[in-house]
């Protein structure tokens, strides 16, 4: 018997003219109930009782006085609130996207559920202990619609990393014993290299696990850094400390970026592991990273987003790694973050973010001005293999 995953897409099948159906009717109902169907968002105050400041504004302040016209805007699309069951989601941690099937994967963190959302947006099915996910932290998938589910341990299971083909069937359970200096390591992200290469990131990690392709271990990953957070190549002497890494994330081209909240820094490397640049800086203004938690790249946009926990924002850098705008603040209207934990690009380049105790997850359509192209020497030159 084939899976709900199969059948969903074959295009004569009439389960999935019910979805689309129920889609619309679920659009028409949004028109008109608040909550689901979001205005343009138009604030970018830190404290909602603040008086709102426009999207254009904000672009105006942030790109200088000669700013007069509106080079940046963000509009919410839509908000998710609910599972494919109806029942309200409950602390959304994790979110990634499968862009051949167009399919969005929530990690409904209060459940312990993997959900996925349609082309639409709208809840098709979840995923749980029927299908393996006990407690599932993240993911992401491969170019022939693999998932592939890093999850932590219970007093039941220990951490592991789960891969179901891309009909929701079992391929393979990759457990981490045997793997050398591997005490207490708990995934939590994985991004997948060139060549099949998977590099999860732990729990409070200050090293990302490299696996190759069929699980097996590879090596450590480790970024050396100094008293200030900066990147510190090893040929310099012992490094006074290594940066705990918080997300990691692929590019089309290889390149590695390495998220820390701790140091509020992402490092850059090729596709080889050769460092190429560090960007971020530290602090609780405008600008500034205070609890980064994720990050996404806009190859379109030629832009890369981050995700601030504390200061409930969404930054905007350029492929240079120069911050170019934000926008958010703490709130509970559509647009408003309430502690945002993950962030993706989903269709048509659309920004998707996990707003944790909002219990929701938000989409925004975002207009940026004509960012530079890559800046050849940052990215295809690496100083140093590690």
């Amino acid at each position: 018997m084939k899976s709900s995953k199969y059948l969903s897409r074959k295009k004569s099948c009439p389960l999935l003219l019910v979805r689309r159906v129920m889609a619309l009717a679920w659009v028409i109902v949004s028109a008109w109930a608040p909550g689901l169907a979001g205005a343009p968002f138009v604030s970018a105050a830190t404290d909602q009782a603040s008086p709102p400041v426009t999207a254009q504004a904000v672009a105006a302040k942030t790109a200088g006085p000669s700013a007069r016209k509106p080079e940046f805007s963000y509009d919410v699309v839509t908000v998710l609130t609910t599972d494919d069951r109806g029942n309200k989601l409950r602390m959304p941690s994790g979110l990634f996207f499968d862009r051949n099937a167009d399919e969005l994967y929530l990690v409904n963190g209060g459940e312990g559920r993997l959900i996925v959302y349609g082309p639409d947006y709208f809840p098709q099915e979840s995923l749980g202990a029927g299908r393996g996910l006990n407690l599932p932290v993240g993911g992401t998938v491969d170019d022939k619609g693999n998932l592939y589910l890093p999850q932590a341990g219970n007093s039941t299971n220990p951490p592991r990393l789960t891969i179901l083909n891309s009909a929701f069937l079992p391929v393979k359970e990759i457990l981490f014993d045997g793997i050398p200096e591997i005490d207490n390591f708990s995934p939590q992200e994985i991004a997948l290299g060139q060549g099949g290469k998977m590099y999860l990131v732990g729990l409070e990690s200050k090293r990302v696990l490299v696996l190759g392709p069929d699980g097996v271990f590879l090596h450590w990953f480790a970024i050396p850094i100094d008293k200030s957070g900066d990147y510190r190549p090893s040929n310099q002497g012992p490094p006074p400390q290594t940066a705990i890494i918080k997300n990691v994330v692929v590019d089309s081209m290889g390149n590695l970026f390495f998220l820390s909240e701790e140091t509020s820094k992402i490092y850059v490397f090729n596709a080889d592991e050769h460092y190429l640049f560090t960007f971020g800086a530290k602090g609780g203004a405008e600008g500034k990273m205070s609890r980064p938690r994720a990050l996404a790249i806009d190859e379109q946009k030629r832009c890369i987003y981050v995700v601030d926990y504390m200061r409930h924002t969404v930054l905007i850098y350029d492929f240079t790694g120069t911050f170019r705008f934000e926008f958010g603040g703490l709130g509970w209207g559509p647009g408003w973050f309430n502690y945002p934990v993950d962030i993706v690009i989903g269709r048509q380049g659309q920004l998707v973010v996990a707003d944790f105790f909002n219990n929701r997850a938000q989409v925004f359509a975002v207009t940026i001005p004509d960012f530079p192209k890559r800046p050849p020497k940052l990215w295809q030159m690496g100083m140093e293999k590690m």
